[in-house]
């Protein structure tokens, strides 16, 4: 009895290949595609700053002299205002008052500004993600300390007194997170 199947080919591997390779490749392209980059919603945090600077009995930090419109401007892109009871994203209750403010810089980098007034070794261990202090650094007349991440990646600079902490975050350089804090004004 002859065999009567055919024997494969080149061709017919290509084929094949072509066959799984093309569902592959075009679910590919549509998954990574990069589409436009949408701008980042901005928010208005005054409003905000004016209700949280009501409620407590401590300066709240804000940057001033920040281009906010132009060319090249710093995107106010997240702020909250929490006092302590009200129900934090985790669904527990919030152990202090707590202003947040972020700001997306020119550069696509995120900054925050962090204040609270309560269990602050509690606070500045949470916004610095674990960190640790590794020094201190004078700005605008006040001692200020650096603190890293764990995993070195995010740097914060954190101003303590008698009732609250305020912490500047982010992913950026201690000299460009500097900067950035000498724009900030208590009110």
């Amino acid at each position: 009895m002859a065999d009567k199947q055919r024997k494969a080919t080149a061709a017919d591997m290509l084929r094949s290949l072509a066959v799984i390779m093309i569902p592959i490749l075009l679910l590919t392209w549509l998954l990574t595609n990069n589409l436009d980059d949408y701008p980042v919603e901005r928010v208005d945090w005054r409003p905000v700053a004016d209700v949280a600077r009501a409620e407590v009995d401590w300066p709240l930090w804000a940057p001033e002299g920040l281009p906010e419109e132009g060319r090249d401007p710093w995107v106010p892109s997240r702020v909250s205002w929490l006092r302590t009871g009200d129900a934090t994203v985790g669904g527990g209750a919030s152990p202090r008052n707590h202003w947040r403010l972020g700001y997306l810089s020119p550069d696509k980098m995120y900054y925050e500004i962090n204040q609270g007034d309560d269990r602050l070794d509690q606070f500045v261990r949470e916004v610095t993600r674990e960190g640790t202090r590794v020094g201190a650094e004078p700005i605008e007349g006040r001692e200020w300390e650096r603190w890293e991440s764990r995993d070195g990646r995010t740097q914060s600079l954190v101003l303590r007194d008698e009732h609250t902490a305020t912490l500047v975050t982010s992913d950026a350089e201690f000299i460009d997170l500097q900067q950035f804090a000498r724009t900030l004004r208590a009110s």
